[in-house]
């Protein structure tokens, strides 16, 4: 199935969701940032819910969370649809507030398509990881916060490729210098190595 085409019919009929940090959001890990959660339906831009953040790499922890209660009703009732989580916005910025738990913080995972995305937080404990709520979102080039998120992921798996890349060859070098050296592996290991 086509997920992307998918999420396009849930935009057509229910509209979108879309996720956006501030103009001026920082661009180190160790930073604080706020980030603006709106509904896109029927041509009208409602902002549903504002969470700022603190984030070391991709751990954020939540420092304050505020939803327009009366604008979030005032969706739900006019589209019939609701922000897939269970608790009022009431209940739920209570939930998040930072005298909840000093010790838990809040992981985000990130799923990113050219025209879909989805954020997934989880809540992070000493003892336990729960999970929270998901929010999915049309029109990625928007979102620059998952765009960095995905770059430092593509930048990290690259680096892993360089650092083995880098181990074959030595083992190689050493293998053709002194065979016997590394006889302890299988030579044939090495003399098949493609650099």
């Amino acid at each position: 199935m086509d997920t992307s085409n998918l999420s396009r019919k849930m935009f057509l009929n229910k509209g979108m969701i879309l996720i956006t940090c501030d103009e001026k959001s920082p661009k180190t890990y160790r930073e604080h940032t706020n980030v603006k959660i709106y509904g896109y339906f029927n041509g009208e831009k409602l902002m549903l819910m504002r969470i700022y953040l603190s984030f070391d790499y991709d751990i954020y922890t939540l420092l304050k969370c505020e939803i327009d209660e009366d604008r979030f009703n005032e969706l739900k009732e006019k589209i019939g649809w609701s922000i897939p989580f269970e608790e009022s916005p009431k209940e739920f910025a209570e939930f998040f507030s930072p005298e909840t738990d000093q010790n838990s913080s809040i992981d985000i995972l990130y799923t990113i398509t050219p025209f879909f995305g989805k954020m997934t937080f989880h809540e992070i404990t000493s003892s336990q990881r729960i999970f929270l709520f998901d929010l999915t979102f049309n029109d990625c080039d928007r979102a620059e916060s998952f765009d960095n998120a995905q770059t430092r992921y593509d930048d990290v798996r690259n680096d892993l490729h360089n650092i083995e890349k880098q181990k074959k060859i030595i083992y190689k070098y050493l293998h053709d210098k002194n065979p016997k050296l590394l006889d302890c592996m299988k030579q044939n290991v090495f003399s098949k190595i493609d650099i």
